[in-house]
């Protein structure tokens, strides 16, 4: 009972000491800490109005839609202005880089799940406002390259597969040039090399470049002007 009530205490002190440095963290696990996943997404719907927002939401959809327009064409672009413009629900958890660790593809599960509502079924597209004042280098996006478990001794080890070179590691992603197909080709070269080395379980490396090529690989990708247009594009395909 003793070293129960001790654990209990530790993980009160550090809920505390937690909740002290991020207070709207607190705030929520105290508002909604009882709640099952699916009923705390479904609040994500109650949109607040804000009058001084909505009478601005004009300039912000023609923003979007200029962007979707020029990144993935007009017909998406218009059907995802109409559909802001009933439901104003974007997410903002995303850095702007390949979506393809847990830590942001749940992310986007947990904001879409109230999108399965009936009523809302309309809803084609989950709207992220992703950051992208982050180095290409980023720790918790790795948006330089793409994150995928090598397969080596369980799935523990990360493997970190570059797309753009070294120089650029430390480049902000919004100021990047984009990547081409001379950068494809050293990417599948490591690829392979990693897996000559053991890195990485035999037959994977193959599986990967499947996915590479098929999306970062595409005219429409290598085509784009910029890396953060070429992001966009891969994951909306993705």
């Amino acid at each position: 009972m003793s070293g129960e009530k001790d654990s209990f205490e530790i993980i009160e002190a550090l809920k505390h000491a937690i909740w002290t440095r991020r207070p709207m963290l607190g705030e929520i696990i105290r508002t909604h800490g009882d709640k099952i996943l699916y009923d705390y997404t479904v609040d994500f719907l109650d949109v607040n109005k804000s009058k001084l927002l909505d009478d601005r939401k004009g300039e912000l959809l023609d923003v979007v839609k200029k962007l979707l327009s020029e990144r993935l064409g007009d017909r998406v672009a218009s059907e995802v202005v109409t559909q802001m413009a009933a439901l104003p629900l974007v997410s903002t958890a995303d850095h702007h880089g390949p979506i393809d660790h847990p830590f942001w593809v749940n992310s986007n599960i947990i904001s879409g799940i109230p999108l399965f509502e009936k009523k809302f079924n309309s809803a084609k597209y989950l709207v992220v406002f992703s950051f992208a004042s982050v180095s290409v280098n980023n720790l918790s996006a790795y948006p330089r390259g793409i994150e995928f478990h090598g397969g080596v001794n369980g799935s523990s080890n990360i493997i970190k597969l570059p797309i753009l070179p070294d120089k650029l590691k430390m480049s902000v992603v919004y100021g990047t040039r984009a990547f081409t197909r001379d950068d494809l080709e050293k990417t599948h070269h490591e690829l392979l090399m990693r897996e000559r080395h053991g890195d990485i379980i035999y037959g994977r490396a193959e599986e990967v470049w499947r996915i590479i090529e098929n999306n970062f690989g595409s005219s429409d990708v290598l085509n784009a002007l910029d890396f953060p247009s070429q992001v966009t594009k891969i994951n909306f395909t993705l």
